[in-house]
Order: C-alpha cells, then sequence, then structure tokens
C-alpha cells in the first residue's frame, strides 16, 4: 500500500473494510536516538543546590531594591497591610 493510498483510506475509507486509524504513539524521545534528545545529557541535580548558589546575590538584589527604591518599599508596605488587614478582618 502506497502513501497516497493511505492517505486517501484515511479520510475516505473504503465501505466494508474495518480501517482503524494508526495507534497514537508518545515515544517523542525515540529512546535516545533523535537529533534533538541525542546529545543531550543534563545533570540531575537538586532544586535546593540551585536557589542556594544564587540565595547571597538575589537577596542583597532584593534588599537593595527595597532601600533604595521608593515604589518598591510602597509595593511592600501596601503587600504587608493588605496582609495584616485581611488576617485582622478574617480573624485568625
Amino acid at each position: 500500500m502506497g502513501m497516497i493510498d493511505m492517505v486517501r483510506d484515511w479520510f475516505a475509507p473504503v465501505r466494508g473494510r474495518n480501517v482503524m486509524p494508526p495507534a497514537i504513539r508518545a515515544d517523542f524521545m525515540r529512546g535516545n536516538r533523535g537529533v534533538v534528545f541525542g546529545g543531550w545529557r543534563p545533570a540531575l541535580r537538586e532544586a535546593a543546590d540551585d536557589v542556594g548558589a544564587s540565595w547571597d546575590m538575589a537577596a542583597a538584589r532584593t534588599i537593595d531594591l527595597i532601600q533604595n527604591s521608593g515604589w518598591m518599599a510602597g509595593a511592600l508596605d501596601q503587600a504587608v497591610a493588605n496582609t495584616v488587614s485581611y488576617r485582622c478582618f478574617v480573624g485568625t
């Protein structure tokens, strides 16, 4: 059966024939033989290690933004006020 016959049968199956469409498969990695996944060998690491590696710089930048930016300081103050007022309203 040629490619044209397969396409024709897919869209207009012959009456009386029980033509089932091909089964859907999820082998997108193709056993690690594909072009994309063939040479991709990432290291498995803990998320805590990634956070720990960038913690100092992220914390320093955050503190600097809060202390030196009026917009950020105001946003943080508003978030704290909303949290406090919500907790007082709910009563927990």
